[in-house]
Protein backbone atom coordinates (compact mmCIF):
# COMPACT_ATOMS: atom_id res chain seq x y z
CA UNK A 1 0.00 0.00 0.00
CA UNK A 2 1.33 3.31 -0.91
CA UNK A 3 0.35 6.92 0.48
CA UNK A 4 0.24 9.54 -1.53
CA UNK A 5 0.07 13.20 -0.74
CA UNK A 6 0.36 16.54 -3.20
CA UNK A 7 1.86 19.85 -2.50
CA UNK A 8 2.83 22.71 -4.17
CA UNK A 9 1.01 23.17 -7.54
CA UNK A 10 -0.30 25.81 -6.40
CA UNK A 11 2.53 27.53 -6.12
CA UNK A 12 3.11 27.21 -2.53
CA UNK A 13 6.81 26.28 -0.74
CA UNK A 14 6.47 26.14 2.81
CA UNK A 15 3.90 23.60 4.45
CA UNK A 16 1.25 25.42 6.86
CA UNK A 17 1.21 24.59 10.09
CA UNK A 18 -2.25 22.81 9.75
CA UNK A 19 -1.05 20.68 6.67
CA UNK A 20 2.39 19.96 8.82
CA UNK A 21 0.37 18.64 11.94
CA UNK A 22 -1.82 16.06 9.67
CA UNK A 23 1.44 15.14 7.78
CA UNK A 24 2.67 13.94 10.89
CA UNK A 25 -0.15 12.04 12.04
CA UNK A 26 -0.90 11.08 8.60
CA UNK A 27 3.15 9.18 7.96
CA UNK A 28 2.84 8.11 12.05
CA UNK A 29 -0.09 6.25 11.06
CA UNK A 30 1.51 5.08 7.75
CA UNK A 31 4.78 3.76 9.37
CA UNK A 32 2.80 1.80 11.64
CA UNK A 33 1.17 -0.42 9.22
CA UNK A 34 4.27 -0.59 6.79
CA UNK A 35 3.00 1.51 3.98
CA UNK A 36 5.30 2.89 1.57
CA UNK A 37 4.92 7.24 1.31
CA UNK A 38 4.96 9.05 -1.53
CA UNK A 39 5.30 12.91 -1.17
CA UNK A 40 4.19 14.51 -4.61
CA UNK A 41 5.82 17.89 -5.52
CA UNK A 42 5.10 20.01 -8.78
CA UNK A 43 7.66 18.62 -10.16
CA UNK A 44 6.77 15.25 -9.98
CA UNK A 45 3.13 15.50 -11.26
CA UNK A 46 3.99 17.69 -14.40
CA UNK A 47 6.69 14.38 -15.09
CA UNK A 48 4.05 11.93 -14.68
CA UNK A 49 0.55 13.94 -16.84
CA UNK A 50 3.71 13.24 -19.55
CA UNK A 51 2.53 9.55 -19.39
CA UNK A 52 -1.05 10.57 -19.96
CA UNK A 53 -0.96 12.30 -22.87
CA UNK A 54 -5.10 12.08 -23.28
CA UNK A 55 -5.16 14.61 -20.32
CA UNK A 56 -2.47 16.70 -20.27
CA UNK A 57 -4.05 19.06 -22.45
CA UNK A 58 -7.26 19.10 -19.16
CA UNK A 59 -4.22 18.76 -16.81
CA UNK A 60 -2.44 22.25 -18.68
CA UNK A 61 -5.30 23.91 -18.97
CA UNK A 62 -7.30 24.25 -15.77
CA UNK A 63 -9.10 27.87 -14.77
CA UNK A 64 -7.32 27.55 -11.45
CA UNK A 65 -4.18 25.65 -10.40
CA UNK A 66 -6.50 24.15 -7.41
CA UNK A 67 -8.21 21.61 -10.34
CA UNK A 68 -4.82 20.16 -10.97
CA UNK A 69 -4.90 18.57 -7.79
CA UNK A 70 -8.14 17.15 -8.41
CA UNK A 71 -7.07 15.69 -11.49
CA UNK A 72 -3.97 14.67 -10.87
CA UNK A 73 -4.58 12.45 -7.83
CA UNK A 74 -6.62 10.03 -10.09
CA UNK A 75 -3.63 9.78 -12.56
CA UNK A 76 -1.76 8.98 -9.78
CA UNK A 77 -4.00 6.19 -8.52
CA UNK A 78 -4.01 4.83 -12.00
CA UNK A 79 -0.34 4.09 -12.43
CA UNK A 80 0.68 3.73 -8.85
CA UNK A 81 -2.09 2.64 -6.36
CA UNK A 82 -2.78 3.13 -3.15
CA UNK A 83 -4.69 5.79 -0.77
CA UNK A 84 -4.54 9.31 -1.74
CA UNK A 85 -4.96 11.42 1.63
CA UNK A 86 -5.12 15.11 1.29
CA UNK A 87 -2.54 17.62 3.48
CA UNK A 88 -5.73 18.56 5.16
CA UNK A 89 -6.78 15.43 6.79
CA UNK A 90 -5.74 12.43 8.57
CA UNK A 91 -6.93 8.90 9.65
CA UNK A 92 -8.55 7.57 12.50
CA UNK A 93 -8.97 3.87 11.73
CA UNK A 94 -6.42 1.46 12.45
CA UNK A 95 -5.66 0.42 8.61
CA UNK A 96 -6.70 0.81 5.20
CA UNK A 97 -9.99 -1.57 3.93
CA UNK A 98 -9.20 -4.03 1.22
CA UNK A 99 -11.50 -2.65 -1.37
CA UNK A 100 -10.90 -2.06 -4.94
CA UNK A 101 -11.80 1.53 -5.33
CA UNK A 102 -12.95 3.90 -2.24
CA UNK A 103 -14.03 7.40 -2.18
CA UNK A 104 -14.49 9.30 1.30
CA UNK A 105 -18.03 9.51 2.20
CA UNK A 106 -19.44 12.62 4.60
CA UNK A 107 -23.09 11.24 6.46
CA UNK A 108 -24.08 14.52 7.18
CA UNK A 109 -24.07 15.73 3.64
CA UNK A 110 -27.71 14.32 2.33
CA UNK A 111 -27.64 15.23 -1.38
CA UNK A 112 -24.31 15.43 -2.39
CA UNK A 113 -21.75 12.95 0.23
CA UNK A 114 -19.41 11.78 -1.55
CA UNK A 115 -15.83 13.53 -1.64
CA UNK A 116 -12.64 13.16 -3.09
CA UNK A 117 -10.07 14.04 -0.18
CA UNK A 118 -9.16 10.68 0.61
CA UNK A 119 -9.41 8.47 -2.62
CA UNK A 120 -7.80 4.66 -2.68
CA UNK A 121 -7.87 2.39 -5.56
CA UNK A 122 -5.88 -0.42 -7.01
CA UNK A 123 -3.19 0.19 -9.69
CA UNK A 124 -5.20 0.57 -13.00
CA UNK A 125 -8.41 0.72 -11.95
CA UNK A 126 -11.06 1.99 -14.79
CA UNK A 127 -12.86 4.35 -12.95
CA UNK A 128 -9.79 6.69 -11.84
CA UNK A 129 -9.79 7.72 -16.09
CA UNK A 130 -13.80 7.12 -16.46
CA UNK A 131 -13.91 10.00 -13.88
CA UNK A 132 -11.32 12.06 -15.69
CA UNK A 133 -13.13 11.79 -19.23
CA UNK A 134 -16.44 12.81 -17.03
CA UNK A 135 -14.70 15.38 -16.38
CA UNK A 136 -13.42 16.44 -19.81
CA UNK A 137 -17.37 16.76 -20.58
CA UNK A 138 -18.24 18.99 -17.63
CA UNK A 139 -16.11 21.83 -18.47
CA UNK A 140 -17.39 22.73 -21.07
CA UNK A 141 -20.47 23.05 -20.36
CA UNK A 142 -19.58 24.64 -17.06
CA UNK A 143 -17.32 26.99 -18.84
CA UNK A 144 -20.87 28.34 -19.91
CA UNK A 145 -22.43 29.47 -17.26
CA UNK A 146 -21.87 32.90 -16.49
CA UNK A 147 -21.95 33.22 -12.54
CA UNK A 148 -18.78 30.47 -12.23
CA UNK A 149 -16.38 33.46 -13.63
CA UNK A 150 -17.13 34.83 -10.30
CA UNK A 151 -18.01 31.89 -8.20
CA UNK A 152 -14.57 29.93 -7.83
CA UNK A 153 -14.67 27.55 -5.49
CA UNK A 154 -18.39 26.22 -6.95
CA UNK A 155 -17.30 26.13 -10.44
CA UNK A 156 -14.30 24.04 -9.28
CA UNK A 157 -16.05 21.75 -7.08
CA UNK A 158 -18.68 21.56 -10.16
CA UNK A 159 -15.86 20.42 -12.80
CA UNK A 160 -13.02 18.94 -11.05
CA UNK A 161 -14.16 18.76 -7.62
CA UNK A 162 -16.80 16.56 -5.46
CA UNK A 163 -20.23 17.64 -6.99
CA UNK A 164 -18.93 16.08 -10.37
CA UNK A 165 -17.48 12.86 -8.27
CA UNK A 166 -20.77 12.40 -6.59
CA UNK A 167 -22.47 12.84 -10.28
CA UNK A 168 -20.20 10.46 -11.51
CA UNK A 169 -20.99 7.95 -8.54
CA UNK A 170 -24.54 8.45 -8.97
CA UNK A 171 -25.22 4.97 -10.73
CA UNK A 172 -22.76 3.19 -9.35
CA UNK A 173 -23.07 0.82 -6.68
CA UNK A 174 -19.21 -1.19 -7.15
CA UNK A 175 -17.34 1.05 -4.71
CA UNK A 176 -17.09 1.15 -0.84
CA UNK A 177 -16.25 4.45 1.46
CA UNK A 178 -14.70 5.57 4.04
CA UNK A 179 -16.50 8.25 6.36
CA UNK A 180 -14.94 11.73 6.63
CA UNK A 181 -16.48 14.58 8.79
CA UNK A 182 -18.31 17.82 7.48
CA UNK A 183 -16.08 20.78 8.63
CA UNK A 184 -18.35 23.64 8.68
CA UNK A 185 -17.13 26.81 7.00
CA UNK A 186 -18.87 29.34 9.11
CA UNK A 187 -17.53 31.06 11.76
CA UNK A 188 -18.23 28.25 14.48
CA UNK A 189 -15.72 26.32 12.13
CA UNK A 190 -17.45 23.03 14.38
CA UNK A 191 -15.68 20.03 12.84
CA UNK A 192 -19.51 17.90 12.78
CA UNK A 193 -18.38 14.72 13.55
CA UNK A 194 -20.45 11.95 14.16
CA UNK A 195 -18.50 9.46 15.74
CA UNK A 196 -17.77 6.95 12.98
CA UNK A 197 -14.88 8.63 11.12
CA UNK A 198 -12.18 6.85 8.95
CA UNK A 199 -10.98 10.18 8.45
CA UNK A 200 -10.68 13.65 9.68
CA UNK A 201 -10.64 16.54 7.35
CA UNK A 202 -10.02 20.27 8.07
CA UNK A 203 -11.38 23.49 6.77
CA UNK A 204 -8.36 24.60 4.81
CA UNK A 205 -7.91 27.53 1.93
CA UNK A 206 -6.98 24.95 -0.77
CA UNK A 207 -10.66 25.85 -2.70
CA UNK A 208 -12.09 28.93 -1.32
CA UNK A 209 -10.16 32.14 -2.90
CA UNK A 210 -7.00 30.04 -4.12
CA UNK A 211 -6.56 30.11 -7.80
Amino acid sequence: MIVHQIFGLLGDTELPSLFKECQIKVKEWQTKNHYEYMFWTAEMCDDLIKEYPDYKELYDNVRYKIMKVDIIRFIILDKYGGIYIDLDCYPKCSKVKSSTFIVSFSPLKKAKPYEMEIVQSIKGHPYNLEYLDYVKTQIPIKDKVEIYKTWKCRYVYQTTGPNTLCRFLKNKDDFDTYVLNSPSYHTDKSANLCGEEDFISHISCSYKGRE
